[in-house]
């Protein structure tokens, strides 16, 4: 069994659990966020009895002396083991420990899927896995997959495994078929449907820039140039009106804002949100009155809601960490990816007034990008190395002794 398995739910004690680097009693009621922060670290974390606390830095596997009854550390974290494979993306390190504590981990010189590699997974509001989505191309974990409005067509950034760039294809989910949308040169990613489904625009990277196209899906004319900057940018969401699109960008000295591009007239481009924090993963309503995104303002990334077009109000809706937010095509729920590698949903008030209710949990999910169809079902990319089953593992017996002082 892949030691990834063990790591989304391990238990420190009868009543104690560990995950990304906060302790939480197991019986307690999960809406009274009961989770107490012990170190901060964006990796998952295990305990090994009697009382050290291992989790990632960067490729480095460490152990931490940790006191499971008062949940805290004792000491300094000590490097126990070099080039551990670690996403980034998915925060999350390939190692755990037995219960008689013997230590396994995937080496990232191993080989194995490589870390920008994913699968495109179809799950249903429980979490039931409801099979892959099939090609014959290696989809790209950095740059997300979208259903079409008419839910008939998916876009993804993917490799066809001869060429060593990334384009966006489209694939018809009726026929099973997928064709090359863009042909380089460079790597598309980030593909936003237009309200109509007509076009996508998309980022296109080249070493020399990466800015934003348009093109439509027919393949009918040339790409367009929607927004051209120095600065690194791609489009997150595209308006239901089609008058504009949201893009991130990342300002130099300042991090990543949210900026207005406007589609129709001769406005420019405006930066909507523009803080010291970094504010990406911006969505909007479908009512068009919301604009939900995720922000490091608390020093952990979260899910906000600011009104639209401008932000006047602001509402935080995550409490214990959160990512890529995404709107139900009602706009009737909003969904995000917590810490804890958990599908939530928050139902919102049909009323003019913002009314979000509270973040309820539907499904454990390694998932780092993800979209929802009309129908209710989550298309999810989620990393290859996380689901491989072949990866070569080290397993390291008698470790904690190197730890012990003389």
């Amino acid at each position: 069994m892949p030691p990834h398995q063990h790591l989304t739910n391990h238990r420190i004690s009868a009543n104690l659990r560990i995950r990304h680097g906060q302790v939480a009693d197991v019986n307690a009621n999960p809406t009274s966020n009961p989770k107490t922060d012990v170190v901060a670290v964006d990796s998952n974390a295990v305990y090994a009895p009697p009382g050290l606390l291992l989790y990632m830095r960067e490729t480095t596997l460490v152990a931490q002396p940790f006191n499971a009854g008062k949940a805290r550390t004792t000491g300094d974290a000590v490097p126990i083991a070099e080039q551990v494979n670690f996403s980034n993306r998915a925060s999350q390190g390939l190692f755990s420990v037995s219960g008689n504590g013997v230590l396994v981990y995937a080496s990232a010189a191993m080989g194995g899927a490589a870390e920008d590699e994913a699968r495109l997974l179809w799950f249903d509001r429980s979490g039931k896995g409801l099979g892959t989505l099939t090609t014959p191309l290696t989809p790209y974990l950095g740059g997300w997959a979208t259903i079409a409005p008419g839910g008939q067509t998916v876009a993804l950034s993917a490799r066809d495994g001869q060429a060593r760039g990334v384009d966006i294809w489209m694939h018809d989910l009726a026929r099973s078929a997928t064709s090359r949308f863009t042909f380089g040169p460079g790597s598309g990613r980030f593909p936003v449907w237009s309200p109509d489904g007509s076009q996508l625009a998309f980022e296109m990277r080249r070493p020399e820039s990466a800015d934003m196209y348009k093109k439509a899906v027919n393949g009918v004319g040339q790409m367009e140039i929607v927004s051209k900057s120095q600065a690194e940018h791609h489009p997150d969401d595209w308006s239901p009106d089609g008058r504009y699109i949201i893009e991130q960008r990342q300002v130099p000295k300042r991090g990543w804002d949210i900026w207005i591009v406007p589609m129709v007239g001769d406005e420019k481009t405006i930066p909507y949100l523009q803080t010291e924090f970094n504010e990406t993963n911006a969505r909007l309503s479908p009512n068009e009155r919301w604009l939900a995104y995720q922000s490091d303002e608390s020093k952990r990334n979260e899910i906000y809601v600011v009104s639209f077009p401008k932000p006047v109000g602001k509402w935080q809706i995550s409490s214990g960490g959160g990512t890529v937010p995404v709107w139900s095509r009602d706009g009737r729920e909003l969904y995000f990816l917590s810490a804890d590698r958990k599908m939530m949903a928050v139902g919102i008030g049909a009323a003019t007034k913002f009314e979000p209710g509270v973040p309820k949990p539907l499904f454990e999910t390694r998932a780092v990008f993800y979209d929802v169809s009309k129908d209710g079902r989550f298309l999810m990319t989620v990393p290859s190395a996380q689901t491989a089953s072949s990866a070569p593992l080290t397993a390291v017996f008698n470790w904690q002794v190197a730890l012990k002082k003389p």
